[in-house]
């Protein structure tokens, strides 16, 4: 028993790490190319481990959709925190806007057709961390009146949504956070 405990939170080697991290930013290069149309070989072939490692790492596709899935929203999430550091309101409201759009570049249809593959109850929980702290920047944001009068917080998320989408359609970055802003800041 004690065997099985010390083996259960014994560190990785660090070339499984590496193999780990590797099988993960391939099984995500791999998605962000075909969609959900992606098989265990491929992502070992292109990582250039075995199918049985790929395995390891991830025991099913769902699993690995999910983890695929958890790493967009912790991308979101640290977009988020940085911008809850930015100085001036105005500012932070265009940083976020704009590291947003990066977020999504290129990853959010990816993202819609990821977690449309999984059953709800095993999608990553957007609602534990995300959601609460856009609400304190939207907050902010009103408090400051940098926000247009009546753009409440669900009317903010669709925004967001829609930067999203405009910009996995091919806007230019930079001129999708200056439209957004434009559209959304107080005259």
């Amino acid at each position: 028993m004690a065997a099985a405990q010390a083996k259960a939170t014994k560190k990785p080697r660090a070339d499984a790490q590496r193999n780990q991290e590797k099988i993960i930013d391939v099984a995500e290069e791999l998605f962000t190319e075909r969609g959900t149309d992606v098989h265990m070989q491929a992502v070992a072939e292109r990582a250039g481990v075995g199918v049985a490692t790929v395995y390891r790492v991830f025991t099913s596709k769902e699993v690995m959709i999910s983890v695929i899935a958890a790493r967009q929203f912790d991308r979101c999430l640290s977009a988020v925190e940085e911008t809850a550091r930015t100085d001036g309101a105005s500012a932070a409201l265009h940083a976020f806007l704009l590291r947003m759009a990066r977020v999504f570049k290129g990853r959010s249809a990816e993202l819609r057709a990821l977690l449309s593959e999984l059953p709800a109850d095993q999608r990553p929980s957007e609602q534990g961390d995300l959601l609460p702290r856009l609400a304190v920047l939207h907050e902010r944001w009103v408090t400051e009146e940098v926000l247009r009068p009546g753009l409440d917080l669900a009317a903010f998320r669709a925004v967001v949504c829609g930067l999203a989408t405009a910009v996995a359609c091919g806007l230019n970055v930079d001129a999708a956070a200056d439209v957004f802003q434009s559209g959304i800041r107080a005259r």
